[in-house]
């Protein structure tokens, strides 16, 4: 993937114009052979104070605050204007503070096929239990993925259970698995107070993924882990 330095006075205008269209940005950090991404909406900018102020939308709360545990620094990516920058974290309670970063960069879609693109979608759907489900992946690598659960669609889970017809969207690419839970985690926010409410995280490894899926991951991954 390809990325050109532009001017960071032009990112003021991208702001306004991103809270005037209530446009979505994505927060992601890659580690190892895994992608974790979280979406933001823009609440507020100043230039001269040198700060940004984002709220995590519905259901990426959970995600954002796993993801900047021990960082402090964050990518951000702007999918409709193919905008990237690097941002200090300042402060993640309810809303997420970071400083006003030093460059700006500028993908060229044209350097890479639309399935991996910083816009992605990476979803899955599966039945379980006589229940559909469509989620977003928490997390994604070669060996599995994890999705996050309300306290209303935990019910009947349980590690070790196999779920044989799972379809992972990666872009427009369907991807035909199956997966086996590993792991079953819950976060409460008495314990947490990053948390208003519990979620549960559900872990799943692949089982006999094919390569055509490994290599569409692997490309994925290596396509979010940018020079820094």
């Amino acid at each position: 993937m390809k990325f050109e330095e532009i001017d960071i006075a032009g990112l003021e205008g991208i702001l306004q114009g991103l809270k005037k269209a209530d446009t979505k940005l994505y927060v992601w950090n890659c580690h190892n052979d895994s992608i974790t991404k979280a979406e933001v909406v823009l609440e507020n900018y100043n230039k001269i104070k040198k700060y940004i102020t984002c709220k995590p939308t519905e259901g990426s709360a959970y995600y954002l605050a796993d993801m900047v545990t021990g960082m402090g620094k964050l990518n951000f990516y702007i999918p409709d204007k193919s905008i990237y920058f690097i941002s200090e974290l300042k402060m993640l309670k309810e809303e997420l503070v970071i400083s006003w970063p030093e460059k700006l960069y500028l993908n060229d879609r044209r350097e890479i096929p639309r399935t991996e693109e910083f816009s992605s979608v990476v979803e899955v759907e599966f039945e379980f239990d006589k229940r559909k489900y469509k989620k977003n992946c928490f997390d994604l690598g070669i060996g599995g993925f994890s999705i996050i659960l309300s306290a209303m669609e935990k019910y009947g889970f349980k590690k070790g259970d196999v779920i044989p017809f799972i379809n992972l969207y990666i872009g427009r690419e369907k991807n035909e698995i199956s997966g086996k839970i590993q792991s079953i985690d819950v976060v409460d926010p008495q314990i947490n107070q990053k948390y208003s409410y519990k979620v549960t995280r559900v872990s799943l490894r692949f089982i006999e993924p094919d390569q055509i899926l490994v290599k569409r991951i692997k490309s994925l991954i290596k396509n979010y882990q940018l020079e820094q």
